[in-house]
């Protein structure tokens, strides 16, 4: 239902806000950007548990942008342990939400690369996965014990960066 989509994607949008507002930062075009993305990514995509975050076959998000409002406000809304507290305190010092995430399996962030690096996070964790997979498959055949995927929420800047054309070359040739 889109109204219903709409509803979910302006909740995220206001959440960012706040946070926005609390913190006396962030970029508005790009929180605007970022909600449509995240709904899709964790409402239509994503395999993943809220109350298991570190359940080893859910799908890996690897997010680049330093500004994290959105994704903060859309794991919030999806149920994972986080509370209106925590955005409050989103980037002070000691805060369980600072501004560039730390890899924490709590709240199902994979990898938070700065500018430049996520690229190559995102390929190196499906290598590690394709590794991992070809020696079960030597001890089991035919069992597929993964079947997460890996997705990648970059920007167009992130894509121009020489460490990136090295990263896609090498995922394209395996």
């Amino acid at each position: 239902n889109k109204n219903v989509e709409n509803n979910i994607i302006n909740q995220i949008t206001s959440l960012g806000l706040d946070i926005m507002y609390e913190s006396n930062e962030g970029n508005v075009g790009e929180l605007f950007r970022q909600s449509t993305i995240l709904y899709a990514l964790y409402a239509e995509e994503l395999m993943y548990k809220n109350n298991a975050s570190n359940w080893i076959n859910r799908d890996r998000v690897v997010f680049s942008s330093k500004r994290t409002e959105a994704l903060y406000s859309t794991l919030f809304l999806s149920g994972f342990n986080l509370t209106i507290e925590n955005l409050k305190e989103f980037n002070k010092l000691n805060s369980d939400v600072p501004f560039y995430p730390d890899v924490t399996k709590k709240y199902g962030i994979d990898s938070v690369g700065g500018t430049y690096n996520s690229v190559g996070m995102a390929v190196g964790l499906c290598y590690a996965q394709r590794y991992i997979e070809s020696l079960i498959s030597k001890i089991k055949p035919k069992n597929k014990l993964f079947n997460f995927n890996t997705y990648l929420v970059c920007s167009s800047q992130d894509l121009l960066n020489g460490s990136a054309c090295e990263a896609l070359s090498f995922a394209g040739d395996e």
